[in-house]
């Protein structure tokens, strides 16, 4: 094996790459991610509705993936595999991953 010579520049160049190809491939894993939906905008709520739905502890993302919005009775999509629908008991917009406290399986 043939012993290179490398300044002492060329090193820090090379100990510089590793740092920034870390950093540029967690970013590229971070763009593949898609956006959460939001359904409704939580400052355009009124005091009742964000009562409402601060007492029935809603989420946008439930905890438990089966108890999301789109499993409960009380949702009607706004289109088949939507993001959005309604909620009877909230009276507004949810989102179908959403969950709250009055969750109720579909029959």
């Amino acid at each position: 094996m043939k012993p290179t010579n490398m300044s002492r520049r060329a090193l820090l160049v090379r100990a510089c790459e590793i740092p920034v190809a870390g950093v540029a491939l967690f970013l590229s894993a971070c763009a593949d991610k898609q956006p959460s939906s939001v359904c409704v905008d939580r400052d355009q709520l009124n005091e009742a509705e964000s009562s409402l739905r601060a007492s029935v502890q809603y989420t946008d993302r439930a905890p438990d993936p089966a108890k999301q919005c789109r499993g409960c009775a009380y949702f009607r999509s706004a289109a088949e595999g939507a993001d959005c629908g309604t909620c009877q008991i909230l009276n507004g917009p949810v989102s179908a991953t959403g969950h709250c406290t009055s969750w109720s399986a579909k029959t």
